[in-house]
C-alpha cells in the first residue's frame, strides 16, 4: 500500500502528499494556536488562533511545493524529465529522472528552489508591511509576515553546502566546474552532507540534555534523514557513471525458462523451483507470456492437492510493472527495481519475451566493472 496520495498535477508533474505530512500540519497548527499567536496577540478570539495556525501550515505546504516546482521546471527546461513531487514530514523532493550533464545546468537547477523561496519571502513580507501601513487588521498582516520569515528560513537552510540540500548541489556544480570531475565533486558534497547531519544530531542531543526534548528529537530526525540522503546522492552519482551507455539488453539473462498453464503444482515445484532455484517463472499461454508464477503461490496449496492444482489456477496475470524494454537504460532499471513487486523484470518487446533482468544481473555487472577498473 502506498504511503502517499496523489493530490494533483501541475505542468504534467504529479504532486503527492505523504501521509506523514499530517504530523507537520497538526504540529504547526497546534504550536501557533497555543503558543505564538496567544503570546503576541492576546485579544484575538480562540477560534482565530486555530484558523491562523492552520493557515500557516497550509502556506508552508504551498511554499515547499513552489520551491520544489521551481527545481522541476528548470530541470524540464533542460530536457530532464521529472516524474513527481512528493511532500513529506521533512519537506519535499522533486523526483528528477537524472543528474544534469553540465555543472552550469546543475547550478541553475539547484539555485531555482532557494530563489523561489527568497521571492516568496519578499512577496509576503512586503505585502504584510503594506497592509500594516494601510491599517489593515493584524489578523491578516501578522500571518503573512511570518510566512515571509518561514520562506527566508527555507531558503537559508537549503543553501547550506551539504548534500542533499540545494547548497550541496551548488557545491557539486562549483567543484565539478573547477575539477572537471563530477564524481569527485559529488563525493565532497556528500561528505559535507554527512558532517552537517552529525552536527544537527549533536545539536539535537544538546537540546535534549538542556530539557528541550521536542526540538532535540526533531533535529536528530532531520540529521539522520540528511545523512542517509547524502550517502544515497553520492551512490546515485556513482551508478550514473557506472551504467553510462549500458542498456537492459546488454546485461539481461537469456534465454528464459518458462512454464505452461497446464503444468501441475507438484511438477512445478520439483522440476522448476527446486531445480532452477528461481523465485518465479514466466507463464506461457498459446505461445505468449500470460503472467508469472511465484513460489509463494504454492504456499496456499495443500500437499494432497499438488497433483490436481495447475499453474492456471495459481499464476499472476501480466502486469506492466513487471515489464521493461530492452532499450531502457540499466540505471533507470536499477531505480525501478526498488518498487518492483517481483524484484525482477521481464524484458519484452513487440515480439515477446527476450530475457530476465534481476538485481543479480546488475550486481554481476558492477563486480565485473570494478574488476576491470580496479
Amino acid at each position: 500500500m502506498s504511503n502517499s496520495i496523489r493530490i494533483g498535477r501541475i505542468k504534467g508533474i504529479d504532486i503527492e502528499l505523504n501521509y506523514n505530512w499530517i504530523v507537520i500540519f497538526l504540529l504547526i497548527t497546534y504550536m501557533f494556536a497555543n503558543y505564538y499567536f496567544p503570546t503576541y496577540f492576546k485579544d484575538w478570539p480562540e477560534w482565530v488562533y486555530w484558523a491562523e495556525g492552520a493557515f500557516i501550515a497550509i502556506m508552508l505546504f504551498v511554499s515547499v511545493l513552489l520551491h520544489e516546482l521551481s527545481h522541476s521546471l528548470v530541470s524540464r527546461h533542460f530536457g530532464i524529465a521529472v516524474k513527481k513531487i512528493s511532500l513529506f514530514i521533512f519537506g519535499g523532493t522533486a523526483y528528477i529522472e537524472r543528474d544534469a550533464d553540465t555543472p552550469g545546468k546543475e547550478f541553475l537547477i539547484a539555485i531555482a528552489g532557494p530563489l523561489m523561496s527568497l521571492f516568496l519571502a519578499i512577496l509576503f513580507t512586503v505585502t504584510s508591511n503594506i497592509l500594516t501601513l494601510a491599517n489593515a487588521s493584524e489578523m491578516i498582516s501578522a500571518p503573512l509576515a511570518y510566512i515571509g520569515q518561514m520562506n527566508i528560513v527555507l531558503a537559508v537552510f537549503n543553501l547550506f553546502p551539504a548534500m542533499p540540500l540545494d547548497g550541496g548541489r551548488i557545491l557539486t556544480a562549483l567543484i565539478w566546474k573547477i575539477k572537471k570531475d563530477r564524481i569527485y565533486a559529488a563525493k565532497i558534497a556528500s561528505a559535507s552532507g554527512t558532517f552537517f547531519s552529525y552536527t544537527l544530531m549533536m545539536l539535537g542531543m544538546l537540546n535534549i540534555l538542556s530539557g528541550n526534548i521536542l526540538n532535540g528529537a526533531w533535529l536528530i530526525m532531520i540529521g539522520v534523514f540528511l545523512g542517509q540522503s547524502a550517502k544515497a546522492s553520492y551512490q546515485n552519482s556513482l551508478f550514473e557513471k557506472l551504467f553510462a551507455g549500458v542498456l537492459v539488453k546488454d546485461i539481461m539473462t537469456s534465454p528464459v525458462v518458462t512454464v505452461d498453464m497446464d503444468m501441475t503444482a507438484s511438477r512445478l515445484l520439483k522440476d522448476f523451483f527446486f531445480h532452477y532455484k528461481h523465485p518465479f517463472f514466466p507463464v506461457l499461454s498459446e505461445g505468449r507470456i500470460a503472467g508469472v508464477i511465484m513460489l509463494k503461490a504454492l504456499k496456499a496449496v495443500r500437499e494432497e492437492d499438488m497433483d490436481k492444482i495447475t499453474v492456471k489456477q495459481l499464476f499472476q496475470p501480466l502486469d506492466g510493472s513487471f515489464i521493461i524494454a530492452p532499450e531502457e537504460t540499466a540505471e533507470n532499471a536499477l531505480r525501478r527495481l526498488s518498487s518492483n513487486p517481483l524484484g525482477r523484470f521481464l524484458v519484452m518487446d513487440e515480439h515477446g519475451l527476450l530475457g530476465i533482468l534481476s538485481k543479480t544481473d546488475l550486481i554481476k555487472y558492477i563486480s565485473m566493472y570494478n574488476e576491470l577498473h580496479s
